[in-house]
């Protein structure tokens, strides 16, 4: 039996720990914390949960098999960390080939699912929010929604220690200890080691500041997250209104119906970001992104043009240059992982992150683990096509 060390609790964390310690290893998490903290990337009110990525068939299917698990965890937590609210695509011009609805349209439909393509007036009929005449067309899915993502991250640590899983919280990784050539563990910011025979790093933004060669690849970017109250709560709830990708590609917005706990509707913008430290906090949304969210309500969504807005913050994402994840052995360190870069769309595949994270240290054959590679420069198979560019 192998002792492993994970650092970090987030999705990545805390999914490979409860993975490895099914298989068998003796497993250690150590976070600065709180989990969930302000500061993950996972702790939020609630993160999509989508299976369009356009004609991207390997995040499809990484995202099918996630909504299958995210079910099993409702059933196990006794408690919906994952609401089936469905999905709504929102297409400017009308879809044609080549586009993002259009192949994430074809992609589902191609793997035996069924949503349903509305036109402008249909969906203006059936999810009344929307401005008549702003999207030419779209379509609704089923099989989707969202999930509560910081009690999700409550759940999964719960869940680890009820395992046997060793969660250590206030006392974060400094740096990595090397011996005998090889990563024997970490030493923590107390001057404690933790020795393992494995080492998992998962820490997200802070990831390249113990694996500094990952430097190149990975970037923190700030994006903008809004929370409305919206004068007429029961306008804004399923099935009247669902998550939602406005344009997305082009626009980067989605949002959410309205949380039942809280009474607020999240907006969001999916889209390059701005550079930012990752020890900054996450408040302080600049002027300008408040004018995109008006100007995105007053063309989209008139009704909540004068929703209070209670709260504007920032969600950090843990970029690669190229959107995709990094799952992957140190190719010159033996006794390293690494597994970060979640690059905004990670949480939505939570259930299916930790066997990817756990077949990477032992070493194990995945048909998906190619694409999550170790790189230091950006591959050449395009990332999330729902991400925004600008």
């Amino acid at each position: 039996m192998q002792d492993v060390l994970v650092i970090g609790a987030g999705a990545f964390g805390l999914t490979a720990a409860i993975e490895l310690r099914r298989r068998g290893c003796r497993v250690t998490v150590v976070d600065p914390g709180p989990v969930p903290g302000a500061r993950q990337a996972s702790a939020d009110l609630n993160k999509a949960v989508r299976m369009e990525y356009g004609a991207d068939r390997q995040y499809l299917e990484m995202v099918d098999r996630s909504i299958d698990g995210w079910e099993a965890w409702n059933a196990r937590f006794g408690v919906n960390v994952y609401e089936p609210t469905g999905v709504l695509m929102l297409a400017g011009p009308a879809m044609a080939d080549g586009g993002f609805e259009f192949e994430s349209l074809r992609a589902v439909g191609a793997v035996g699912h069924t949503p349903e393509r509305l036109s402008g007036v249909a969906l203006v009929e059936r999810f009344a929010a929307w401005r008549p005449g702003q999207y030419a067309e779209g379509f609704y899915h089923a099989r989707g929604g969202y999930t509560r993502s910081a009690l999700t991250v409550e759940k999964l640590a719960g869940y680890a220690r009820e395992l046997g899983v060793a969660v250590r919280i206030g006392d974060p990784a400094a740096r990595l200890v090397d011996r005998a050539g090889r990563v024997a563990g970490a030493a923590l910011a107390s001057g404690e080691e933790v020795g393992a025979d494995h080492t998992v790093v998962a820490a997200g933004v802070w990831t390249t500041r113990l694996v500094p060669e990952l430097g190149p690849m990975m970037r923190a970017t700030a994006h903008p997250i809004f929370y409305l109250r919206p004068r007429d709560p029961a306008a804004y709830r399923p099935p009247r209104f669902c998550v939602f990708c406005a344009d997305v590609a082009n626009t980067g917005w989605y949002g959410f119906p309205v949380d039942d706990g809280t009474g607020l509707l999240k907006l969001a913008k999916h889209d390059a970001g701005d550079p930012v430290d990752p020890d900054a906090e996450r408040g302080g949304v600049s002027a300008t992104r408040v004018d995109e969210l008006r100007a995105f309500l007053r063309s989209s969504l008139p009704g909540l043009v004068d929703a209070e807005l209670v709260d504007a913050k920032r969600c950090f994402y843990s970029d690669t240059l190229d959107g995709h994840f990094v799952i992957d052995r140190h190719p010159e360190r033996a006794g390293l992982t690494v597994a970060t870069g979640g690059s905004g769309h990670a949480m939505k595949m939570a259930p299916v992150l930790g066997g990817l994270i756990a077949d990477a240290v032992e070493g194990a054959s995945n048909d998906w683990l190619g694409r999550f590679a170790w790189r230091t420069q950006a591959s050449s198979v395009p990332g999330d096509a729902a991400r925004a560019t600008s």
